[in-house]
C-alpha cells in the first residue's frame, strides 16, 4: 500500500502548492499546505519533506500543531 500511496502523493503535490502561495506569492493556507506536505513526506516524497521543512520556518508552533493534527485526522479517516 505504501508504494501505491507514494505515487498518489507525488501526483498530489502540485495541487498542494496553491495552499502555500497565491499569484502574488503571498502565503494562503500554511496549515493545509503543511498537512499535505506532511502526508506526502510520510509516503517518501523527498520534495514534500523539503517543502514542509521550509514552510515550517514561517509558521508558529500552534500552526504546525494544527497541521499535524489535521494530518493525523486525515490518516484516521482515510482507512
Amino acid at each position: 500500500m505504501r508504494r501505491a500511496g507514494r505515487g498518489r502523493f507525488r501526483r498530489g503535490l502540485p495541487p498542494a502548492r496553491p495552499h502555500v502561495l497565491d499569484r502574488a506569492q503571498r502565503p494562503v493556507d500554511r496549515v493545509t499546505a503543511h498537512k499535505w506536505f506532511n502526508l506526502a513526506a510520510r509516503e517518501g516524497v523527498a520534495d514534500a519533506a523539503r517543502m514542509r521543512r521550509e514552510l515550517s520556518l514561517e509558521m508558529t508552533s500552534d500552526e504546525i500543531a494544527d497541521a499535524q493534527r489535521a494530518a493525523r485526522q486525515h490518516l484516521a479517516t482515510a482507512h
